[in-house]
């Protein structure tokens, strides 16, 4: 049951990530119609959603928005992992983030979890 809460959790994530910022760039590449701009802001929105995917859980201490709602937090020996394992946690997650569902699904850690010792429960 843990899974499919964290493989919500990072959905909801995920989805929040890309409305907030494909939106406005979408909006921006109408109004303006050029493939350069085009491509600068596709550069912009990944750097972007990259930041956004190591920072999310910070929001709420150790939890995302999608960890929130899924009733999910961080923990780092039973505590509350400071900022700085949750920022590096969140970057080796985000190295292989492709393998992430396969990560959860057979092993319940991503690889910065195992990598830092932490947990989602």
């Amino acid at each position: 049951m843990i899974k499919l809460r964290r493989l919500i959790a990072v959905y909801i994530d995920f989805v929040i990530a890309f409305i907030i910022i494909y939106l406005p760039m979408l909006i921006i590449d109408y109004i303006i119609n050029n493939i350069i701009i085009g491509i600068i802001s596709t550069i912009i929105s990944l750097l972007i959603f990259l930041y956004l995917m190591i920072y999310k859980d910070l929001l709420f201490k150790n939890a995302s928005i999608g960890k929130r709602i899924m009733g999910l937090r961080i923990y780092y020996n039973n505590k509350i992992p400071d900022k700085d394992i949750i920022i590096k946690r969140n970057k080796t997650t985000s190295l292989v983030f492709p393998l992430y569902v396969f990560q959860i699904i057979f092993k319940n850690k991503s690889y910065g979890d195992v990598k830092y010792n932490t947990e989602v429960k």
